[in-house]
């Protein structure tokens, strides 16, 4: 995974700031990228992880959900924009309220 998106807590800070971006396309565009970069490396059920678990879901919970990865990682790969905007608005949800406590 690339430093960039290297936590949840950074690809829910890209999220986030994507609200200032001047065309929703770019947006799109931009997680579409971030989500297929981290299917394909094999990242993606370790971030969803970390990300339930970030919300307090016990940890055996959180992989079981972030297994379902996959339905996002299939959704993210489809050539229609109706099931790649289901894939972006499920990683929205899941990110969104994610707060970086580090710093």
């Amino acid at each position: 995974m690339t430093k960039f998106l290297d936590t949840p807590e950074k690809l829910a800070a890209l999220t986030k700031e994507m609200n200032n971006l001047w065309s929703i396309d770019k947006v799109f565009d931009a997680l579409k990228e971030a989500t297929i970069k981290l299917d394909n490396q094999g990242d993606m059920v370790n971030v969803l992880k970390t990300a339930y678990e970030a919300q307090d879901i016990d940890s055996d919970e959180a992989q079981k959900r972030a297994e379902k990865s996959k339905i996002i990682a299939e959704a993210i790969h489809a050539s229609n924009a109706g099931d790649n905007q289901f894939a972006i608005a499920a990683l929205i949800q899941t990110f969104g309220g994610i707060q970086d406590q580090k710093g």
